[in-house]
C-alpha cells in the first residue's frame, strides 16, 4: 500500500480522507450471502459455482476466509487531485 500511496501522492493526488472498511465489507458479504447462493444454486454452471462464489465474496469463499482472517485489508480513500500549477482542485 506504500507503494500505491507514494504513486498515488507523485501523480498529484492529496489524500483527504484514509480508512479501512474490511469490517463493513465483511458485513455486507453476510448480509448478502444468501441472495448470492440462490442466484448460484438457480443460474450458474456448476463449473463456475466455485470462481463465482470467490469473485462474489460468499461466506464460504477464500475471499471472505482472507478479509475476515485479516490476510488482505479493503482500503477507501478519498483524494483529491492538483491542478498542474499545484492548486487543489474542488
Amino acid at each position: 500500500m506504500a507503494d500505491l500511496r507514494g504513486r498515488l501522492e507523485s501523480s498529484g493526488f492529496h489524500f483527504l480522507k484514509e480508512e479501512i472498511i474490511t469490517p463493513q465489507v465483511l458485513q455486507a458479504m453476510e448480509l448478502d450471502h444468501e441472495r448470492k447462493m440462490s442466484l448460484l444454486n438457480r443460474k450458474a454452471p456448476k463449473l463456475l459455482v466455485n470462481s463465482l462464489k470467490y469473485w462474489w465474496g460468499t461466506k464460504d469463499s477464500k475471499r471472505y476466509e482472507l478479509f475476515n482472517s485479516g490476510a488482505e485489508v479493503y482500503f477507501n480513500y478519498v483524494l483529491q487531485k492538483r491542478s498542474p500549477a499545484g492548486v487543489y482542485l474542488s
